[in-house]
């Protein structure tokens, strides 16, 4: 048997973690022990982590030749060396945090009583705060930080009589701070109800409303932005807010980092699919839009990648508008930055949906044969692509297995939301239209009427084409 702890952080680094970390394992200030130097050596020489290799009794006698085989010797052995890997995590992640290492550095020489320094310091971290241009969530925590720091320096040293107060700046970041971030917690919550069944507690947040309704936090846009997208996911009908939303993200998008920006334009567009889903058919404009606002401003890419669900989203809402040069010049400018191992399959299917929709139905089947599905929505919806292809041709012994097979499917799937009903009723009013006579205008008739009653049904206006 092997420890799946050590075996699990070991696996985790790369040749840099490696090289930093054998420094901190020789160093004294973290380690004075011969035997953990000794394995963390014999594990680097394995190379990467083999679960034969990693067995216990091969790790002792790597470590402690000639010795006798001791288990709780081996345990303590590995739990020191996984205890310094995360402390190499700790200090790594500690390195980024810019902020975090002023503050720090501030309250050390605070607690130590060296004044002078104290203040040197203090006036640099006031320079970066006043230079830096961000105004997210994270900021105000920042900027509350900083002036209670100062706030709390004033109290010990009483100094507050010297003009250093800043508990009106420390008491408005931070509840600028709290407010933004239970209304995002809120616009999170409303964007997951209709696929999970989510009913975040948030207490709050009537008070919060009230608040910022009698105009307060207007110099915050983090507070505004999340406000109006708040406020718009709530009611779809609330189109004012969704517009102020718009103009608060195209004056205020570079305040914000890269990722929170682009939750906050994914929350958007969000809110235009609910509306698409309505049948406000105007929205798809509105969403490409942000698409491409978002993709220009760079900040829908997550660690240089964009995600094959936006890379889909976007091409969808190109061709639902038949911008068909448009949505080519996208593929061939943005595959290259999907997930290298989704990057073939993510393409192909996607592919496959162009030429569904130009139609060329040959190619659309033969390129959804090479992909392999491992998300549950994009294999419902190649199965809804075969249905309407196979409807089309007249290739009807496909389909009645397709929809027996579809069924299964459906009802296999657990967490796939308002999307259960909306493909049963399709594959039910398929069902229908295969058994009924459609020569016959007054069964025709009556089967329109009822796919038109039916709120909840994917494909409804490819349904009622067919009836027409």
């Amino acid at each position: 048997m092997y420890d799946s702890t050590l075996f699990d952080l070991f696996k985790s680094l790369n040749k840099r973690d490696i090289r930093e970390l054998d420094k901190m394992v020789r160093s004294p200030y973290f380690n004075q022990r011969a035997d953990v130097i000794r394995l963390f050596d014999h594990l680097c020489l394995e190379g990467k982590p083999n679960k034969e290799k990693w067995k216990r009794e091969n790790l002792f006698s790597a470590v402690y030749r000639g010795e006798e085989m001791e288990i709780k010797k081996l345990r303590h052995l590995c739990s020191f060396l996984s205890t310094l890997i995360r402390r190499y995590f700790i200090l790594e992640e500690q390195e980024t945090q810019e902020f975090e290492q002023h503050m720090h550095l501030c309250q050390a020489l605070r607690n130590r009583n060296l004044l002078q320094e104290y203040e040197v310091q203090w006036r640099k971290l006031e320079k970066k705060q006043g230079a830096s241009q961000l105004q997210n969530i994270q900021s105000h925590y920042q900027h509350f930080r900083f002036y209670f720091e100062r706030e709390d320096f004033n109290n010990n040293q009483r100094q507050s009589r010297k003009g250093y107060s800043f508990l009106e700046k420390t008491a408005f970041e931070l509840s600028a701070h709290y407010m933004a971030a239970i209304l995002r917690q809120a616009c999170m919550a409303l964007s997951q109800q209709q696929l999970q069944a989510t009913d975040l507690a948030l207490p709050l947040l009537p008070a919060i409303l009230k608040e910022i309704e009698q105009d307060n936090y207007s110099d915050s846009p983090a507070v505004r932005i999340y406000y109006h997208a708040f406020q718009a996911l709530k009611d779809l009908e609330n189109h004012a807010d969704f517009l102020a939303l718009q103009q608060l993200i195209q004056s205020h998008w570079e305040k914000f980092p890269p990722t929170e920006m682009r939750d906050i334009y994914l929350i958007a567009i969000n809110y235009c699919i609910k509306r698409l889903n309505r049948g406000d058919r105007e929205f798809v404009q509105t969403a490409l839009d942000l698409y491409k606002q978002g993709l220009d401003n760079h900040v829908l890419l997550e660690d240089g990648y964009l995600s094959g669900f936006d890379y889909k989203n976007t091409l969808r809402l190109g061709l639902a508008l038949k911008e068909y040069d448009w949505v080519e010049q996208f593929m061939e400018k943005y595959t290259p930055y999907l997930p290298p191992k989704e990057r073939d399959n993510i393409y192909q299917y996607n592919l496959a949906f162009f030429y569904f929709n130009k139609p060329d139905y040959d190619k659309a089947m033969e390129l959804l044969r090479q992909v392999e599905f491992s998300d549950v929505f994009n294999n419902l919806d190649a199965r809804r692509m075969l249905l309407r292809m196979y409807y089309e041709l007249g290739e009807f012994d496909a389909l009645d297995s397709l929809l027996d097979s579809f069924k299964v499917y459906i009802h296999r799937q657990k967490n796939i939301g308002y999307h259960r009903i909306n493909y049963l009723n399709l594959i039910r009013f398929v069902q229908r239209m295969l058994k009924s006579n459609l020569n016959n205008q007054q069964v025709k008739s009556q089967l329109r009427s009822k796919v038109e009653a039916t709120a909840a049904v994917a494909e409804k206006d490819w349904l009622l084409q067919q009836l027409d």
